[in-house]
């Protein structure tokens, strides 16, 4: 078998290769915006068969280009070595049609792992301009050379390279980023004693918490979850509904309370149109369905109940316990984390699927215009690669799950990174499962929904105790990097809900007297506030970090170590960049020349005394600064800080041809590293 290794890369992400599977999948990133894939069979036999390889080479081409030239994309082949067929010549033909086409890709290694090859040296040479290398093996007595074109930047973020085609708000949130969406569930302290309480001073006549929402409606969220998580697979949203007196009381399995049904549907709604007070939309309400206990009568009971305008059982129901007009509720999810041994109801990937499968149909049936999210496991595993395969026809998004922690600074700050292969993972897998069922191209693409994400040590906050984390400086650092992640893999991403909105694992406590901000809360508001429009191509070259990873397969994907300086990038609508660097270190600030970043910059910077640093509602050891910098010379980035730079090009993005809406052309808007416009 023979692949390659990435060995450096320009401002493509990278998708994980496993060499000793068949759907081992080489990730050249040209720079295309059309994904398109060569057939994988048509592919194998051109390359088993000499006698038809010549003809093959035009249909290699109309593969690997596609029908449109827009902007950024993925390009996948798979390469067979065999012994009836000069590999070089192939590749030869492969690597001329990319070179021709495409004027940027990352850089590959040549290897093998066949067990015919003796000798594995390999020779770099350089030309003068430095552009161009050129790979040599000496593999069986003969030399196979591969020839790459490579543009990388040397110097540390020299300026922004390109616009990202696809948004960060995607369709159904334009104006509005994915990655500040929040996760509402009955667990803890996060409804009762958290949003919900009515005996406190400080809430509303229906007993929420004015402060609360304050805070919330600083972080503009365009979706929020509820009511799980574990505990929705033995919730029967009927205890939740009519009158409070004659809701029952019932045991709560997941973290082994005692639910009042105090809280249900119409007061989770109303809440949420109390919070969307003043806006010029409503925070949208994302359900997730009962897959543990629950039926499929009752799920599409809760669909009418919320959605339903006909003269109807469900929707009567509704309108009877005063809420006439419907909720009209877009996002469900298929289900919580069915694939966990904790879950009541746990399945294996071929029931579940199946199930799943049945459940879209009705589903949709019912109500056509539902967003329905498939319950995926980590993104980089079995059980995601069989769900989606069988279920991709009947499903909207793909929902993930992570959190991260470590003991060490260093690996909790970088641990985030694991969230980016596995987004990366989950869109191959996507892409795989949309092949595997001849999904035709004018299908829209299933997005990623990382609905529950956070920096989270069970063993330090327990579940059953209400996992009421004290967040530190290196927490808040981490939190960034989530962000990053989730700006640089906008394209894959549909949603991104943080999990939770307040006291478990929150970036908010309430106290009798008030609330308190955490380390977390400040990365999340800059995002929210500044992070809008369309995500930056960057380069960064900075000091790297290797040690042990938290997951420990991270450590094995970062080639060449994590980088010191975690960074992304927007640009919004009226042309203003906002530039977020992350600077991880515990020991050393870092000076970077940053050219065409304008003369009148904002500065915002979240750091602390140490990276232990906390707040509580005595002391404020992590905050937000605001400053001015000219833009001349070198900036420096603090050691353990967020630093996010914000300034104006001049150049409206209003004023360039959006194409479909969601697309920029970017032929028509790019900077140079000097700033100006080209």
């Amino acid at each position: 078998m023979t692949t390659f290794t990435r060995i450096a890369e320009t401002e493509a992400p990278s998708i994980s290769i496993d060499v000793e599977r068949r759907l081992s999948k080489i990730g050249i990133y040209p720079h295309s915006s059309n994904t398109k894939f060569v057939d994988e069979k048509t592919l194998m036999c051109g390359i088993s068969d000499p006698n038809i390889y010549g003809g093959f080479t035009e249909s290699v081409r109309e593969l690997l280009l596609g029908p449109r030239d827009c902007s950024y994309g993925c390009l996948k082949i798979l390469i067979q070595k065999t012994r009836n067929i000069q590999v070089n010549v192939m590749l030869d033909i492969i690597l001329e049609i990319l070179v021709e086409s495409f004027p940027l890709f990352s850089l590959f290694q040549f290897n093998s792992s066949c067990p015919s090859v003796t000798d594995a040296n390999t020779m770099i040479s350089y030309t003068k301009d430095g552009w161009f290398k050129s790979f040599s093996k000496v593999a069986n007595g003969h030399q196979q050379k591969l020839k790459f074109y490579l543009r990388r930047r040397t110097l540390p973020l020299r300026g922004l390279s390109h616009v990202h085609p696809y948004p960060l708000s995607q369709s159904m949130f334009r104006d509005r980023d994915q990655t500040t969406d929040l996760s509402l569930r009955h667990m803890g302290r996060c409804i009762y004693g958290g949003i919900y309480d009515p005996d406190n001073s400080l809430s509303d006549k229906h007993g929420y918490r004015t402060d609360v929402l304050s805070a919330l409606r600083e972080l503009d969220i365009p979706v929020i979850r509820y009511p799980g998580g574990n505990f929705v697979a033995t919730y029967h949203w009927q205890d939740g509904v009519g009158p409070k007196e004659l809701r029952p009381a019932r045991p709560e399995l997941a973290w082994l309370g005692t639910e009042t049904n105090e809280f249900g549907t119409d007061e989770f709604m109303h809440w949420l149109g109390v919070l969307s007070e003043g806006k010029e939309r409503r925070v949208e309400p994302y359900f997730c369905l009962n897959f543990g206990t629950g039926t499929l009568d009752e799920a599409l009971a809760w669909v009418e109940y919320c959605n339903g305008t006909r003269n109807t059982y469900y929707a009567n129901l509704r309108r009877k316990n005063g809420h006439e007009e419907p909720y009209n509720i877009k996002y469900w999810a298929l289900g919580n984390e069915m694939w966990g041994p904790w879950q009541v109801g746990q399945m294996t990937a071929s029931k579940y699927a199946e199930q799943a499968a049945q459940w879209g149909k009705a589903l949709k049936l019912l109500d056509p215009s539902l967003c329905l999210i498939l319950c995926g496991e980590t993104g980089v595993s079995s059980w995601d690669h069989h769900v989606l395969k069988e279920c991709i026809k009947y499903t909207d998004m793909h929902s993930i799950h992570a959190y991260t922690a470590a003991p060490s600074h260093m690996a909790n700050a970088i641990a985030p990174l694991s969230a980016e292969r596995a987004i990366q993972t989950t869109a191959a897998l996507i892409d795989i499962a949309r092949i595997e069922n001849n999904i035709p191209p004018s299908a829209p693409q299933v997005k990623i929904c990382f609905d529950e994400w956070n920096v989270w040590d069970p063993i330090r906050a327990p579940g059953e105790e209400g996992a009421e984390e004290l967040y530190t400086l290196s927490d808040a650092l981490a939190v960034a990097v989530w962000l990053n992640v989730f700006v640089r893999q906008s394209r894959w991403m549909g949603m991104a809900n943080i999990a939770q909105t307040v006291n478990v694992i929150s970036p908010l406590m309430t106290t009798e007297k008030g609330i308190v901000k955490q380390s977390t809360w400040w990365p999340l508001l800059l995002f929210s506030k500044y992070m809008r429009g369309w995500t930056l191509g960057i380069h960064v070259k900075a000091a790297a970090w290797e040690g042990k990873t938290e997951p420990a397969w991270l450590e094995g994907i970062l080639y060449e170590g994590a980088c010191l300086l975690d960074a992304s990038a927007s640009v919004n609508e009226e042309g203003v960049v906002s530039l977020v660097i992350v600077n991880v270190s515990e020991s050393e600030d870092a000076e970077v020349e940053l050219k065409g970043v304008g003369k009148d910059v904002a500065v915002y910077t979240i750091t602390g005394k140490d990276a232990k640093a906390v707040n509580t509602a005595d002391k404020e050891g992590v905050s937000l600064e605001e400053s001015k910098w000219d833009g001349q010379g070198k900036y420096k980035f603090p050691k353990l800080s967020i630093t996010m730079l914000r300034w104006a090009t001049g150049v409206k993005v209003v004023d360039v041809s959006k194409g479909d809406g969601l697309r920029l052309d970017t032929r028509k808007m790019a900077w140079n590293a000097d700033g100006s416009k080209e």
